[in-house]
């Protein structure tokens, strides 16, 4: 998510656009976005004070999949089973709501819009889950046996808070299914066929600013593989999210931070791990060629660098700018 502090009032947002904030923006929710909708209703309720009307400026796409509690239970368990080998996920259910959608299991916005056949798919699909993850298996830990357990009864509400169930959740799929025919007709007017709706407004004149979502190096192609997340969230998704042709991107804007911050596990070469603040930087033997590097002004002189040589791997990226 993000926070925005406007005219020194903060809001924080995980599914909605930026563009909310403006009371003149139209906002739109992609094609490529997965979409928990008890949290984007959240949001909206939570922005009510701001401005009454803030639905109306909210459009999803059709083609928008939806993303249920049963994936974040399948993501906690994924996760958990990974043990030491887990890559920090945050447990949102976003690797397994894209999964559904490549193996073709999914369901979209659009589906919402028939509620009959979207109800009988939605007990498909959360008995498909209950099949491969709910039985409990010979290694699981405590907290994977509870999940499984959750998942078999689908009682969220046990998963998200097994003391008290007071983080949101459901007890059971009759409440699932009840809940989303609520939202369906809460939003019904808000699904939209939004490669037409992007595109009419393009030939329209109207300006358009698309938001990314994360960082390079958590782009699943061209990210630090495989601690990045499910989708590509570099500018190419601009046309694979939203059905813009490349010609129609008028200018990309980079946002760079000073310092790295990432969520989750990962190469991290500049992470400070204690209270002292020093660096425990990792410690790799040198394998190609001798070189050398001029640095003006530094007090060591250049870098230099020799096979076989033992190196930081943090100040070698720093200074050579490449990994060996």
């Amino acid at each position: 998510g993000h926070t925005l502090v406007v005219e020194g009032k903060k809001f924080a947002f995980h599914l909605l656009p930026c563009g909310m904030i403006n009371k003149a923006c139209k906002n739109l929710i992609g094609n490529g976005v997965v979409v928990h909708v008890p949290t984007l209703m959240k949001e909206i309720q939570e922005l009510k004070d701001f401005d009454a009307r803030a639905l109306e400026r909210i459009f999803i796409s059709t083609r928008a999949h939806v993303l249920f509690d049963s994936h974040q239970i399948i993501d906690g368990i994924l996760e958990a089973e990974q043990g030491t080998n887990s890559i920090g996920t945050t447990k949102r259910g976003i690797g397994p709501c894209y999964s559904a959608k490549a193996i073709r299991n999914g369901l979209r916005f659009g589906d919402l819009l028939h509620f009959e056949e979207f109800e009988r798919r939605l007990r498909e699909l959360i008995a498909w889950s209950q099949k491969r993850f709910g039985d409990p298996r010979e290694r699981d830990t405590p907290a994977q046996l509870q999940l499984r357990k959750a998942l078999r009864e689908y009682n969220t509400k046990y998963a998200f808070d097994p003391e008290g169930g007071n983080k949101g959740g459901v007890a059971n799929i009759d409440e699932e299914v009840a809940r989303y025919r609520e939202f369906a007709q809460i939003l019904r007017h808000q699904i939209v066929d939004s490669v037409t709706l992007i595109h009419e407004d393009i030939s329209r004149g109207y300006k358009v600013l698309v938001e990314g979502a994360n960082a390079a190096l958590l782009d699943i192609d061209f990210g630090t593989y495989p601690f990045v997340t499910s989708s590509n969230t570099t500018v190419g998704s601009v046309c694979t999210g939203l059905g813009v042709p490349p010609k129609q991107i008028d200018t990309v804007i980079g946002v760079v931070k000073a310092y790295t911050t990432r969520v989750g596990h990962g190469p991290f070469p500049t992470e400070l791990q204690n209270e002292q603040q020093s660096l425990q930087d990792h410690i790799e033997m040198y394998v190609g060629p001798a070189q050398s590097m001029e640095r003006k002004g530094h007090s060591s002189g250049p870098y230099e660098l020799k096979p076989g040589q033992k190196v930081r791997v943090g100040e070698m990226l720093q200074e050579v700018g490449h990994e060996y």
